[in-house]
């Protein structure tokens, strides 16, 4: 993938770090894992969460705590989650 769409991808991996979320980098979720057309008219949401990444001071943290709880398609998927948590367990419980 190229253009804007990758973009929202690289920012979406910041947003999921910045939570303590650790993804590979072809895991994308939200407006990232969208198709082209729904994401381009969210620009300015990505420039809002690319400003927060930026930063990524105390402020930053707390203002995107704040779109997450507002807004789903911020929050890294469940099964996402259930998946890296299983993968950590196996990791540790065979060494």
């Amino acid at each position: 993938m190229w253009g804007l769409v990758e973009v929202f991808g690289n920012v979406f991996q910041d947003i999921a770090a910045l939570q303590k979320i650790e993804l590979l980098p072809w895991e994308w979720y939200g407006l990232a894992a969208t198709d082209k057309s729904a994401a381009y008219k969210e620009t300015d949401l990505v420039d809002q969460l690319a400003s927060i990444s930026s930063s990524a001071d105390h402020g930053a943290i707390e203002a995107l705590r704040r779109l997450v709880a507002i807004d789903e398609r911020l929050r890294v998927p469940p099964e996402k989650l259930r998946e890296i948590a299983e993968t950590d367990l196996a990791f540790f419980t065979a060494n």
